[in-house]
């Protein structure tokens, strides 16, 4: 699976507290989910600036990752919206 470290500062989610601070990475924590796993920040193989706009469109649209990649996900809000990102599955 790929792994994914997403660090990011001040990052809102539909409301205006912020998330809380990253805790210390522990590697005997990390869970498998079907699109991967919490990476150790340490061991970023790539990292991928995503923008996100208020017609609810990521830039770039489209994100491949091979097994094994670490990536840092940097995330912008470049809208007036207040905005997430979520790494998940597909629900079709």
């Amino acid at each position: 699976m790929a792994g994914a470290a997403v660090l990011s500062s001040n990052v809102f989610a539909h409301t205006d507290k912020p998330h809380a601070a990253p805790q210390k990475f522990d590697a005997s924590k990390v869970e498998d989910t079907p699109f991967g796993q919490q990476g150790d920040p340490k061991k970023v193989t790539r990292t991928i600036r995503v923008g996100m706009n208020d017609k609810m469109r990521f830039d770039p649209e489209n994100i491949v990752v091979k097994k094994g990649e670490t990536i840092r996900f940097v995330v912008a809000n470049k809208g007036a919206v207040l905005h997430e990102m979520v790494l998940g599955t597909s629900r079709r």
